[in-house]
Formats: structure tokens, C-alpha cells, sequence
């Protein structure tokens, strides 16, 4: 996981860009909420907080230049909405999502289940693997209990 700022910086001065404070502030609001996924509109409220004159356009740069640049990955839960955490740079540190159908809670889970299918996709295709995203949609345990409940 990239979070050490120094790293940061010195991966923005290879690139030719400034570690800017707004750029740094976007960066810390994603790394403090890793957990949850926040959307651009969740970043640019938290970031308003502490940057009240910030604008959007701006944390959309940002978050674009920062995937370019391979700082955060986003994914898409099937709501229309880009979501945002760090980029897991390390295979052995992936991870990857539960999505429940009804409340919309994400679980991250931090298996290896991928790398053996990743392994048989490159010995049978020789296709080179970049980078991949696995969601599994479904009914988390609280859910399930409350239909029982109900049922």
C-alpha cells in the first residue's frame, strides 16, 4: 500500500507534479476513510472541511491524476459511483469486495483465491495480467438475520 508521504512526494517530483497541500489533503481524507470507499462527492465534502474553498473540478483532477499515477484504484459497486481507495501495489496485499444487495455495506475480504486462477490464466493464454477487480454481490450476515427474523 502506497501511504508513506515522502514516497508520495518523490513519486509526484518523477512525474514532474506538485505534492500540493490540496493534493495532500484529498490523499489523507482517502487514506483516513480507506475502509469506506468514498465516492468524489464523500472526498469533496471531507476535503471542504478542512479546504472550505476547494472546488469540485478540482478533487476530480486530483483523483484522476492520482490513478494515472497509480496512487488510488477505483471501483464500481453496480450504483453508478465511482469509489476510491489506495492502490494495493503488492499482489500478497490485494484485496478484494462484498457488496450487499440490500443495505450496500462493503466487506473487504483479503484472500488469495485470484492468484491460482491468475497463475492458470497466464500458463494456458500467456496473457499478462495487469491488474484485476473481483466484487461478489450478495446478502451480508446482518441482512440475512433480519429476513429471518422477518420471515
Amino acid at each position: 500500500m502506497i501511504a508513506n508521504t515522502n514516497k508520495i512526494n518523490s513519486i509526484f517530483q518523477m512525474r514532474g507534479y506538485k505534492f500540493t497541500l490540496q493534493r495532500r489533503t484529498i490523499l489523507e481524507i482517502i487514506l483516513i476513510n480507506q475502509e469506506k470507499h468514498l465516492s468524489a462527492e464523500e472526498i469533496y465534502e471531507e476535503v471542504r472541511k478542512i479546504i472550505s474553498d476547494i472546488g469540485f473540478a478540482t478533487i476530480y483532477r486530483t483523483l484522476d491524476l492520482f490513478e494515472k499515477i497509480g496512487i488510488i484504484q477505483h471501483v464500481s459497486f453496480g450504483d453508478g459511483c465511482k469509489r476510491y481507495h489506495i492502490a494495493t501495489l503488492d499482489k500478497k496485499k490485494r484485496h478484494y469486495h462484498l457488496i450487499c444487495d440490500i443495505c450496500g455495506v462493503i466487506t473487504d475480504i483479503h484472500e488469495d483465491f485470484i492468484e491460482i486462477f491468475e497463475e492458470d490464466i497466464i500458463s494456458e493464454t500467456g496473457f499478462i495480467i495487469r491488474n484485476h477487480e473481483v466484487q461478489i454481490f450478495g446478502i451480508c450476515k446482518k441482512c440475512a438475520n433480519k429476513m429471518k427474523v422477518r420471515g
